[in-house]
């Protein structure tokens, strides 16, 4: 496999526009983004914005740095793009007002917040106290399909601060911030990709943390009961007794109470399990480490015995069988995505 930098590139950079275009270049910019968004910056005459982008498999970072400006993203600006992410955003500099799904807050320094590409949202960007200096933020895109905490949970939690000082909010931010200063350094497309299941997992274990914390508060048991079944699954996969009956056993729980669980957030247990034990699967077959492991052997450490039942499964899901997939990630050619809960 080829080794890459794993650094960011600048994709915007206001200092190549003469100073009277900048704000319009600036516009256009944002509305034929993937993600259209109606900027306003507040100071045309001296507006400056830089954003640089690391690709790390299914997730991109960018590093923001912009003057003060407001944005919106529209049900018109939706329908026209929508890349159905979810974006975790940690402030390093500055503050941002942000509004969406009738929720607002005021994000600073040291916090991360919360929001959805699918949802109309408002937002303001302004300096620190009265100065005049840029705001700074690092931003996380990840697929709503591959976030690993129910969709409908995370949502939740859309527009409110989330401290990245402490806990599994620290550790994430400690990971974004070395990110942005170069720490992939050089690695493999296989490196990168790796770099991005970390960045899901710990953005997973930061919302999986905030939101036990306000069930938890707030006496919403069935929310906690969910988190933690989902947690178990995926501390079990390789288990092959991981079954719908030993899952409910394992939270005292009749297997119909978790079928209803599982029904209200549009999957059953045995496709989530099934899903995820792909997922894990393409992973393995994709990891240089792993090169010499029989496809048949990868397919029975995740769940599938019978090589036929692992190659018919895998293709269901990844559009080609296991081998296949396993020499298009050594030549170098992209592949299907990985399958997370949605």
């Amino acid at each position: 496999m080829k080794a890459e930098e794993a650094a960011l590139e600048l994709i915007h950079d206001s200092r190549g526009i003469p100073l009277p275009e900048q704000a319009d270049w600036w516009r256009a910019a944002t509305l034929a983004s993937p993600l259209p968004t109606r900027v306003h910056p507040e100071r045309a005459e001296s507006f400056s914005v830089r954003v640089a982008a690391l690709t790390l498999g299914d997730t991109l970072m960018n590093a923001v740095s912009r003057g003060s400006e407001s944005a919106s993203r529209t049900a018109a600006l939706i329908r026209r793009s929508d890349p159905e992410t979810f974006q975790l955003e940690l402030v390093t500099s500055g503050r941002k007002f942000l509004a969406q799904a009738q929720r607002s807050s005021e994000v600073t320094p040291g916090q991360l917040v919360l929001y959805d590409s699918s949802q109309p949202l408002e937002s303001r960007s302004a300096p620190p106290g009265s100065g005049s200096g840029p705001t700074t933020s690092l931003i996380v895109h990840v697929p709503r399909r591959l976030l690993p905490v129910p969709a409908r949970h995370a949502a939740t939690l859309i527009a409110a601060p989330i401290q990245a000082t402490q806990g599994p909010g620290l550790l994430l931010a400690q990971f974004l911030r070395g990110l942005a200063a170069g720490g992939g350094g050089s690695t493999s497309g296989y490196g990168r990709a790796r770099l991005g299941t970390v960045m899901i997992d710990l953005m997973g274990a930061v919302l999986a943390h905030r939101l036990e914390r306000d069930a938890l508060q707030g006496d919403a048991g069935e929310r906690v009961l969910s988190l933690r079944i989902h947690s178990y699954i995926r501390h079990h996969l390789t288990h092959p007794e991981l079954t719908p009956a030993s899952i409910a056993a394992a939270h005292q729980i009749s297997v119909r109470s978790l079928q209803r669980l599982f029904r209200a957030e549009g999957t059953t247990t045995t496709e989530l399990v099934r899903l995820l034990r792909l997922g894990r699967a393409a992973q393995a077959l994709t990891d240089p480490r792993q090169i010499t492991v029989p496809v048949h052997a990868v397919g029975a450490r995740w769940g599938f015995p019978r090589a036929a039942d692992f190659s018919r499964a895998f293709r269901s899901v990844y559009g080609m069988p296991p081998g296949e997939y396993r020499l298009r990630a050594q030549a170098g050619a992209p592949s299907q995505e990985p399958v997370a809960e949605r």
